[in-house]
């Protein structure tokens, strides 16, 4: 779908988008899993998994040549997934560690522009990822929120975090809420135009929204910076999964025409703190942790040596 999308940058609807943002593309993260349909690379890591120990190649790259190079306002990270019948389904950075206004800015304005805009194209979205049964109470809910996926990163580190997965899906949903099946043959353009559509509204709410989101990613940085300076506000170190309410979602259905119903459920997809603590305002590390350093390094993450005895 991004290839798509960078054409109509270059030469197509989206080249005024241009005047107003910078986008960076990074078309293929794991070319060794996309040969052979994995997660993996060919050293065993997944892509997805590694974005705070930093071991694979691939990652390790993207984080120091590109994220902490360019520290874009909006990382976008695409993959194939999410549940069906929607075309495409998102998330934002649910870590309740993460900035607050950070966390809320796509829920508010950028995810209900996606649900328009494929509606617009007889489609449906809605919040990755799926069917999910919590405390024996059927609904739909999330995967987990550790920073070592990107769009969790991201948001910890002061950006605007998405993920987009584009189900492969037998059906679709129309405007006038009936499910209609999709001819084999037709199915992987139906997955790839969501991806498109979900992509090319990020990139026009960002034109449109340029001077706000920057305020807004450059405030929560200013934040951060401050919060680390001064110390004693809580840091979240776990959470755990809640209701968000229930809402309308298009639940599998075996008895419904095309095999989904539109039900009312409970939307798992609030992560609450239950353990925190005071935020220090730096960290030692024994001479015997050195090989940590880099690491924090490759985060653009501070690190000062003691080469004399301090009192602090």
């Amino acid at each position: 779908a991004v290839q798509l999308v960078a054409k109509e940058l270059v030469a197509g609807e989206l080249r005024s988008v241009l005047d107003d943002v910078i986008v960076v593309v990074v078309p293929l993260i794991n070319p060794d899993g996309g040969e052979v349909r994995r997660r993996t690379n060919e050293a065993g890591y997944d892509m997805n998994r590694d974005y705070v120990k930093l071991e694979s190649q691939e990652i390790h790259a993207l984080v120091t040549q590109v994220m902490n190079e360019w520290t874009p306002d909006i990382h976008v990270d695409g993959h194939h997934g999410g549940s069906p019948p929607y075309v495409i389904t998102y998330q934002g950075t649910l870590n309740p560690a993460a900035d607050r206004e950070l966390r809320a800015y796509p829920y508010e304005h950028i995810f209900p522009r996606i649900r328009e805009a494929v509606r617009a194209e007889d489609y449906a979205a809605f919040d990755y990822s799926g069917v999910r049964t919590v405390d024996g109470v059927r609904g739909w809910g999330s995967t987990s929120v550790e920073p070592r996926k990107h769009h969790v990163y991201t948001g910890l580190t002061n950006s605007i975090g998405i993920l987009l997965e584009t189900p492969n899906n037998r059906v679709r949903v129309m405007r006038d809420g009936t499910v209609r099946e999709i001819p084999e043959e037709e199915r992987y353009y139906h997955q790839i135009r969501g991806g498109v559509i979900a992509t090319s509204t990020i990139l026009r709410v960002a034109a449109e929204n340029r001077e706000e989101i920057r305020a807004l990613t450059s405030a929560s940085r200013m934040r951060a910076v401050e919060a680390g300076l001064r110390g004693g506000d809580p840091v979240v170190l776990e959470y755990e999964l809640a209701n968000r309410g229930d809402e309308p979602v298009w639940m599998p259905d075996e008895e419904a025409p095309g095999g989904y119903s539109l039900q009312s459920v409970p939307v798992f997809l609030e992560w609450r703190p239950t353990r925190t603590t005071p935020r220090p305002v730096g960290y030692l590390l024994p001479p015997a942790m050195a090989s940590v350093v880099p690491i924090l390094q490759d985060h653009d993450l501070a690190v000062y040596r003691f080469r004399a005895p301090t009192e602090l």
